[in-house]
């Protein structure tokens, strides 16, 4: 077990492994992968979900309530692991912007940096996130109004009413398309209300991109190039199973690697979930009812920072004394 751990944590080869902890090569070596197997099989599910009762659902989205912005139910980006031992062949697939092989996920993760949900197969590093998205079960299924569409929220308006409104959404950065269930800062804004609703948004999603740090730090084998093949190298329970899933697409890609060698294949392997996408996606899908959200959203937090009831416009003081107040209350 600790050899395992080692070899997780610190990126190490099974051999420096077996050297500290005095056992044999092949048993390590046989236990690394059939217990990282077990914790996939037996741990992600319990650990790596999404919110299902009232009670999870309104835990997930109070945070972001009281920071200015409802319904949010999760920050979503994507993660690279880098591919030591990709094929010469695909490499221009698998090379995006980090200059190296990769293979992506999205991750989306709550503002407590819990992993919610990670996308069922991975993809090749050089697609971008609108390619990547269009198979994501989550964003598909919130998009299609088939989860979470009956959750509703208020908004403050400009007259000082509120006004309901239902259907959750992720926070992401700009990358992504312009659908209802993704609301993104602006990065460009003439008007004032916009500006600090981006200014703010920005540093709130950043939660999913802090998580792929902490992970990186604690095992290294996120972070450092790996001789090997991306085998299993995920956490006990939470944040460190998601590499997992890269050994099944990695083996599937080099068999049929290993056909083309044999003269039985096409040249051409991508892991299963990938194999309709050709290319990346570049025109930008838009969904109208998108904008009035966005504007909502945009006009309630300006409303709460007149009133000064976002957290943003608090003390450490203020915010503990409003939560004590809270609290004799209930």
């Amino acid at each position: 077990m600790m050899g395992a751990l080692y070899i997780v944590g610190q990126c190490a080869s099974t051999q420096m492994a077996c050297d500290l902890c005095c056992c044999g090569y092949a048993l390590l070596s046989t236990f690394l992968h059939e217990w990282t197997a077990w914790l996939v099989e037996t741990q992600y599910s319990m650990y790596v979900r999404l919110p299902k009762t009232v009670e999870e659902i309104r835990h997930v989205t109070s945070v972001n309530e009281k920071l200015g912005f409802p319904g949010a139910a999760c920050s979503m980006d994507g993660v690279h692991i880098h591919w030591g031992r990709c094929h010469s062949k695909q490499r221009a697939l698998h090379t995006g912007r980090e200059g190296y092989p990769t293979r992506v996920y999205n991750v989306a993760c709550d503002l407590m940096r819990r992993v919610l949900h990670v996308i069922e197969h991975s993809h090749p590093g050089a697609c971008n996130d609108r390619t990547i998205v269009r198979f994501d079960e989550l964003v598909i299924r919130i998009h299609r109004r088939e989860l979470y569409s009956d959750v509703e929220f208020e908004l403050k308006q400009k007259d000082g009413t509120t006004r309901t409104h239902k259907g959750l959404h992720a926070l992401v950065d700009g990358g992504y398309h312009s659908w209802r269930c993704l609301i993104c800062p602006v990065k460009v804004a003439q008007d004032s209300k916009l500006l600090h609703f981006s200014k703010r948004l920005e540093p709130t999603r950043k939660d999913v991109e802090c998580l792929f740090g902490i992970s990186s730090g604690a095992f290294a084998c996120c972070a450092f190039r790996s001789s090997s093949k991306p085998r299993a190298s995920s956490t006990t329970c939470s944040r460190r199973i998601t590499l997992r899933r890269s050994q099944r697409d990695c083996d599937w890609i080099s068999a049929r690697m290993n056909d083309v060698d044999e003269g039985i294949g096409n040249g051409f392997a991508r892991p299963p979930a990938a194999d309709a996408a050709a290319g990346n996606e570049v025109e930008v899908s838009v969904e109208e009812s998108r904008f009035d959200l966005h504007e909502a959203l945009v006009e309630h937090y300006h409303q709460q920072c007149v009133s000064e009831s976002s957290f943003w416009m608090r003390t450490a003081v203020q915010a503990h004394r409003a939560r004590r107040a809270q609290q004799e209350q209930e």
